[in-house]
This record gives structure tokens, sequence and C-alpha cells, in this order.
């Protein structure tokens, strides 16, 4: 009886003694997984052991940005631009170029104002302009006025209307643009030059032959379809600046 107690007693400690280490032995395994779960997290998500993780080489640095390409240089200025406050003026024509210092240097073979000419150099292809202040002509930027039996060079009437000018010289005068051709301003209405009253301020480099040269205290101003030029040095060039405008 005594021999089975004890063989009972002995049963239930080696029982106590296994469940003991299965609980162990469950600690043990909840320790690794939660080691293997942050492994896990801190590789992107990728299920990897310890072991492995100390074999994984480390990402190369992404290659240095490039620098960024060279701003495009800035468009140059056309040498040909003049400018004055704000009175500016530049040339379509690379044969218009003002380095003479003749008034009428770039004209000098244009027909001379108030000469006067054949018929049929006035008419022959010319445009027809009625005004109430007679009949005009017009031909390759030169207006030709019937004044009795003769063809005079003469100045444009205000407000007539041309659809071509030769070499134009493009100037703005206070935010206005202007074009300039042998004495005479225009301004664009729709697809055609409209003649108007010089601007005064406008400097240009060329005025038509036919003017009258006066010297008033050491300088010289022209006078020519009523319009009153003074000769200045801009640009270390000789200009003309229309300061009066009868």
């Amino acid at each position: 009886m005594k021999m089975n107690k004890f063989i009972g007693i002995l049963a239930m400690i080696i029982a106590m003694s296994a469940a003991s280490d299965l609980v162990a032995q469950g600690r043990r395994d909840s320790r690794t997984d939660a080691v293997r779960s942050s492994s896990t997290t801190k590789s992107g998500g990728r299920a990897v052991s310890t072991n492995e993780n100390r074999n994984v080489q480390p990402a190369k640095p992404a290659p240095a940005a490039k620098p960024a390409s060279k701003p495009a240089p800035a468009p140059k200025v056309n040498s040909a631009v003049k400018k004055r406050g704000d009175v500016h003026t530049s040339t379509k024509n690379k044969n218009l170029k003002p380095k003479h210092i003749a008034p009428s240097a770039n004209y000098h073979k244009m027909p001379v104002r108030g000469a006067a000419v054949s018929k049929s150099k006035a008419v022959k292809k010319a445009q027809v302009i009625k005004h109430h202040s007679g009949m005009y002509y017009y031909k390759k930027g030169v207006y030709y006025k019937l004044v009795g039996d003769k063809y005079i060079v003469s100045r444009p009437p205000m407000g007539a209307r041309v659809s071509v000018l030769p070499e134009p010289r493009v100037l703005w005068v206070a935010n206005r643009q202007y074009h300039y051709y042998y004495g005479t301003f225009y301004v664009m209405r729709g697809n055609e030059y409209e003649v108007v009253a010089p601007p005064v301020g406008a400097i240009v480099e060329s005025i038509p032959e036919g003017y009258e040269k006066l010297e008033i205290d050491g300088n010289t101003y022209y006078i020519v379809d009523g319009v009153q030029y003074k000769a200045v040095v801009y640009d270390g060039e000789i200009w003309y600046e229309v300061i009066k405008v009868d």
C-alpha cells in the first residue's frame, strides 16, 4: 500500500516538471517569434532571419543628381538699336545705317524736296491720293504734288495712307510706335501706313535733301517740311532730333 502511494507521488512530480518545461519552451518560442517579427519589419516587410539580415548588403546610394544645365544665354542686343530715354529706334534694313554725318546721307539718291520732275516720273505706276489740299502721287516712299502743270516733290498730306514703305525705320516715342522714311512719320492702321505729324523728341539718322540749315548760338538746326531738327551727337554719331513742328 505504501509503495503504491510513493509511486503516485513520484508520477505527479514528473508530470509537473514536464509541464514546467513546456511553459518555458513556449516563452522561448514567443521571444523568437518577436525577434523574427522585428527583423521582418526592419527589412522592409521581407521575412528574413536575424542571420540572413547580417548577410544583406547595404543598398547603394542613389547617384548624385546631375547639375542643372546652364541657362540659355540672353539674346544679343541688336547693335543697330539706339535708345535715349523713352525714345529708341532700330533699323529693319542692314543697308540703312546711321554712320554718316551728312543729314541726307541715306537719301542722297532720292529726289530733292521742292524739285520739279517730269509727269512720267511722278505719275507712272504711282498711287493716286486725292486730298483737300490737292492731288498727290505716291511712289517708292516719295510724294509728288501737282502744282499747276508741274509735279513737285512734296511733303505728304496728313492722314494719307499707303500700303508699302521701302526700308522703313521703326521708332518708339512715349510708348507709341512710329515708322519713318524719307522725312515722313507713319503709324500703322490695319495693314496700311498712315501719315502723321512728327513726334517731338524722335531721333532719326537722315532727313531729306532740300532742308534749310540754321546756326544759332553754336547749335546747328535743319528745317524741312516745316519740321525743325537739331543735330545731336548720340553714341558717337550725328543724329537729328525733332524739336519743333509747325
